[in-house]
Parts: structure tokens; sequence; C-alpha cells
């Protein structure tokens, strides 16, 4: 077909208007950092030029913003960003990119809504290597109606080798969910510490930052091996200027409590955990264990979701905190074949105009839903008061 690109019938197999080629993108473009009245468009070219995105409400565009030249990689790629802004809160754009007068694919994306909001996020973390179970269960969290989603960290083996970043964290999380739906992360130990390679493709670095979307806060905080006081002083105020939110959940790679090979991070056990209960965080999603473990103690929730890839199987069982009740020491799926919470998964949140409902789904290794192993969590709607627990199942 390569040789047909002026007639008719490549046009119509491409999805291309009449007169325009499409651009061969070594990365595509991919969204972050969406909020009420903007986002950035990323991607990766094999070469440097020139870009500009077209945008509008509908496929005639009718804007244009100039791209920047964001990195070079030691892939010897060129890494591109444009930062679109004024827009309309809560509503659909449709945009396509131009480099060097090359015509991409008519694309859309939606920005955060203003005040309350009905709307869901995506949950996972360390989707570090190209396993079986990771690219169809991130097809099915990008399919599944959220509206952006945040990982806890671990997206690629090694953050610093680029043949590691291509193979693992572009071909999937961004492929796989970031063409679609914006995402954040919380970056991992495996990402690096610091301006390791990984982060000059994401619109937030390699910096502990937070955000609104639908009225609700999210906060993340990037591994480092050590946490100075520095990281608890601007927790702290993070989540003091964020209490009339209608709810705060905090994404950090370390777990303050765990079963299985670690027990927590005794820094954030000592210093974050009573920042959370104080200025009333409803959730704490972590991974670094790689399965499912949940916990609810003094209003609030302690989630590990770092099923992204292969499992924790060889790792033992090291503390019974009575506050985890799944996963863990706890067999909740014995009868579907889980031990522990040893499980492919993620967990989606749904908020509405009441609170919040969570839900980890299961996967198989191969990918496919494991029937029965879902565990559901929730909130109720509060501000400037501690979470009001709600219901608590597995099934």
């Amino acid at each position: 077909l390569k040789g047909w690109q002026d007639s008719d019938l490549w046009c119509e197999i491409a999805g291309l208007k009449e007169g325009e080629s499409q651009e061969s993108f070594l990365t595509e473009p991919y969204l972050q950092s969406v909020h009420t009245s903007g986002i950035t468009i990323m991607w990766e070219l094999e070469d440097t030029g020139s870009g500009t995105v077209e945008f509008g409400l509908n496929d005639n565009y009718g804007n244009t913003v100039s791209a920047i030249h964001s990195a070079s990689t030691s892939g010897g790629t060129e890494i591109y960003k444009a930062d679109i802004t004024g827009l309309t809160a809560g509503t659909e754009y449709h945009y396509r990119v131009n480099v060097d007068g090359v015509l991409g694919s008519d694309r859309s994306f939606k920005t955060a809504p203003s005040g309350n909001a009905d709307f869901s996020f995506g949950v996972w973390g360390d989707s570090q290597t190209r396993h079986s179970a990771t690219i169809p269960m991130l097809q099915h969290l990008a399919g599944s109606g959220v509206d952006i989603a945040v990982t806890v960290g671990d997206m690629v083996g090694d953050g610093t080798v680029y043949s590691d970043i291509r193979n693992v964290f572009l071909e999937q999380t961004i492929d796989h969910v970031a063409r679609t739906i914006p995402v954040d992360i919380a970056w991992g130990n495996h990402d690096g510490e610091g301006d390791t390679e990984i982060k000059e493709f994401s619109a937030f670095g390699s910096g502990n930052y937070s955000f609104d979307y639908g009225n609700v806060h999210f906060t993340l905080i990037h591994w480092q091996a050590s946490y100075p006081n520095s990281v608890f002083d601007w927790l702290e105020a993070d989540l003091a200027a964020a209490q009339g939110a209608r709810h705060r959940f905090v994404f950090i790679h370390n777990p303050p409590y765990s079963e299985r090979w670690i027990n927590g991070h005794s820094t954030l056990t000592a210093e974050a955990v009573p920042l959370f209960e104080l200025y009333n965080v409803d959730a704490v999603f972590s991974g670094h264990m790689h399965g499912y473990q949940r916990g609810l103690l003094n209003g609030v929730y302690y989630v590990i979701s770092g099923g992204g890839s292969w499992l924790d199987s060889a790792e033992p069982l090291v503390q019974d905190w009575p506050h985890m009740t799944v996963g863990g020491y706890h067999d909740t799926w014995a009868a579907q074949g889980v031990d522990g919470g040893l499980v492919n998964e993620y967990v989606k949140v749904d908020i509405t105009s009441t609170g919040w409902t969570a839900t980890m789904q299961g996967f198989n290794s191969d990918g496919t839903v494991k029937a029965g192993v879902v565990d559901v969590f929730s909130g109720l709607t509060t501000t400037n008061n501690p979470p009001n627990a709600g219901i608590s199942y597995s099934c």
C-alpha cells in the first residue's frame, strides 16, 4: 500500500482526507497533564523536525499551537511536546500533529471538568517487563471508561536505558493507555531517582506534584532511596491546601504497609501516615510488591496495586498487619487459584456526587479476565472531616 499514497483508496484505508499524508511517528502522539483549560501532547520521532498541533471542536480544527523540541534521547531519537491552552472545561477536542507539512491522523481528547463532576480513574503499578498479562490488562483499563489513569511506578526495568524504555514503557503504557487517556506517574525505584531518561517522556518530570480533577485532589510522590524531611513538608503543605476537595488520593511507589516480601516503608509509616490521617486522605495507592493488598486504618485505605507484570510468588509473607485484610496473609481468592493477593490486576475508581467506589479487577496470566477475582471498597463524600469509609467486600 505504500506506493498507493496518492490514491483515493490509500486515503480511505488510512482514514485521511484528500491531499493528506500520514507522518510516521516512532511514538505516536499521547496525552499528558490534562486540566480544565489545557493539555500537553507529546510524541517521538527518529529525526528532528518542526511540528505544530492543529486543534478544535471538530476535525476542521481551526487553531494551531507550535511544538517545542523537548529532548534528545540516548537512542538517537527526538521528543517533542505541545502545550495547548485556553480551552473550555469538560469539552472534547479534535487534534492532529503536523510535522514538516506531513499531517498525522485525527485524534481527540477531553479537558478536565470544572467543579464537582462524575468521573473515573484507573490505577496500576509495576508493569516493568514484557509480561503476557500486561498489554491485555492495560487495554482493558483503557477501554473501561476511565477519564484519566495514574500509575504507581516501575514502568520499566531500568529508566536509564533507552532500549528498555522503548520495549516496555513506550510500547506498553504509552501505546496502550496514554494515546487515548492522560496518564500521570508516581515514579518507582526501577524508573530511577532524579532526572533519568524515562522522565523525558513525561510532562511532569522527576519532581513530586499534585493536581485536581473534578474537585478531587491527586498527590503523587516519586520514589527516593531515602525520603528527606522536605518531602513531608511538601506533602503536608499540599494536603493542607486541598481540604476543600471532595476527596484526596495519594500515589507513592513504596507502600507504608505490606505483608509480603516487605512489611512496608518505615519512614513513610512514621512520617507520612500521620499526615494522611490528619489531612483526611481517602486512599493511598502503592506498588513495589508485585500483587494486590488492601486494608483500612483510621479512615485511610492502603492499597497495593503492583500486579502489572510478573508476580512476587517467590517472596515470603513477613508481617500480618491487623488492618490489612485483603491479600498478603489472606487467601481471599484461594478457590480461584490466587495465593494471598498474587494476581495481575488494576483498580478502577468511580467518583460520583455521593462518594467513590474502587473496584480491583483480576486477570489471568494470559491477560484474560479472572472470573470471581474482584475487590470492592468505597468512601462517602466528605469535606474537612475524616473520610467516611463505606462498604468493603471481595468476591
